[in-house]
């Protein structure tokens, strides 16, 4: 089997599959008959895999290979409300000798920004957030609070949203179970995995592309010109569904509540079960509450985050360059507050849309300065995870809190763990 076949089974479903490819390729690279990109210092700490959504279909053993092929020296794992893709990342990261970071993403409510915008478009109350240095996805004492607080609400939202498209698309219904379960790995759908169970429906049920394209400008309420402007572009036929049909104003629209999103008190407490690290969420500085930033870190500081994570070239690298100046300025604003209160920043492209860079590019002029920094937070997070894993002494373990005087101190130890780490 050639390189392509076994990278395409990295993205099966069956773990198997990917499992024995994985193995394989390996074994190529051991005799030589494979080169990979010589190491570099490029990171990406968050990259969604197919477990939760990735744009390009990729698992987590084929995130890690990629890796491993452009020469990074780290890669994190950070999937949406599941843990199924941890062990296997970890895993792959042994077998390639490449750091590997885990990371769990979810949407908390935040009753203290319950009228304010904080860094999920157009939802106020909801925030980001992470659970990141996971060293295994599997914590029998920790499965059924995984299942109340996530995947359960989760499942809720879903039917709540698929439920009221229903009652509009009458002609395209979906069923849950057949239509939207199945295009998932694991049971772990989002909306993006709804939307695109109505395209396919509607591919379906509309052979005639017109009549599919009127189909579309009725149901979204749009013009013909808007909906025909990115009708061929599946990808971008189903953003358009999510934002006309789900988002604010859609019929499907949730409003953030304690019944819908878990507290972020309880995700908090959720990453102590975890031994992991509650990490925030930042973007750009736009929303009310990040136009704030010290106030909100500080905020989160006082629930127990430990960390901050950031989306860099995507949510800066755009076309107006005024809006481009401000939105470096907030970059490198946030930045500086972390590294004053010595709170370790992950980074990373997300790779939860098609088009998205799999590293972000730190050879710009805007995160060649930055990269240092971010290679530091990356070698506290791995570090953590090499430290739990080994002794039960991580980031926010009591010998963790009984040993180092201040977070400077303690920052420095896991730096060093990672550094020093040896592959046997």
């Amino acid at each position: 089997m050639d390189i392509s076949d076994l990278e395409c089974d990295l993205n099966s479903y069956n773990l198997n599959v990917r499992s024995k490819a994985l193995l394989e390729l390996n074994s190529y690279l051991e005799q030589g008959k494979f080169e990979v990109a010589s190491k570099n210092d490029w990171i990406n700490l968050h990259c969604h895999s197919f477990y939760s959504y990735n744009g390009y279909g990729m698992s987590p053993s084929s995130i890690v290979w990629k890796a491993k092929k452009l020469g990074l020296s780290m890669i994190g794992l950070v999937d949406f409300d599941t843990l199924d893709g941890v062990d296997e990342f970890h895993d792959a990261g042994r077998m390639l000798k490449i750091k590997t970071i885990a990371s769990m993403e979810t949407r908390a409510y935040i009753s203290k920004y319950t009228d304010m915008e904080i860094n999920s478009p157009g939802e106020p109350g909801i925030a980001y957030h992470m659970i990141s240095g996971l060293n295994s996805g599997v914590n029998t004492h920790s499965d059924q609070y995984l299942s109340s607080l996530f995947l359960n609400k989760s499942h809720d939202r879903n039917n709540i949203i698929i439920n009221k498209i229903n009652s509009i698309l009458t002609k395209i219904p979906l069923n849950y179970t057949k239509d939207v379960l199945s295009l998932t790995p694991n049971n772990n759908p989002t909306e993006r995995h709804i939307c695109k169970a109505y395209r396919l429906k509607s591919e379906k049920v509309f052979k005639d592309k017109n009549e599919r394209l009127q189909f579309w400008c009725v149901s979204t309420c749009s013009d013909l010109s808007t909906v025909k402007e990115i009708f061929d572009n599946d990808l971008k036929l189903e953003a358009f569904i999510r934002l006309k049909l789900m988002k604010k104003g859609g019929i499907a629209y949730q409003q953030p509540s304690p019944d819908n999103f878990p507290n972020l008190s309880d995700v908090n407490q959720y990453t102590k079960l975890l031994n992991g690290i509650s990490v925030m969420a930042w973007v750009d500085g736009m929303s009310p509450a990040e136009a704030h930033i010290e106030d909100l870190i500080q905020y989160h500081l006082s629930l127990g985050a430990k960390g901050i994570n950031i989306i860099p070239d995507r949510n800066y690298n755009i076309q107006d360059k005024e809006l481009k100046k401000r939105k470096i300025d907030e970059l490198y604003k946030v930045v500086g507050i972390a590294e004053e209160n010595n709170i370790p920043i992950m980074v990373g492209t997300e790779l939860n849309a098609p088009g998205l860079k799999f590293v972000d590019d730190f050879s710009s002029p805007e995160l060649t300065p930055l990269l240092p920094i971010f290679i530091k937070g990356a070698e506290v997070y791995y570090g953590h995870t090499i430290e739990q894993s080994n002794s039960g002494h991580g980031y926010c373990s009591k010998w963790s809190e009984r040993t180092f005087n201040n977070s400077s101190e303690r920052n420095l130890y896991y730096r060093n763990v990672a550094n020093n780490y040896i592959f046997s």
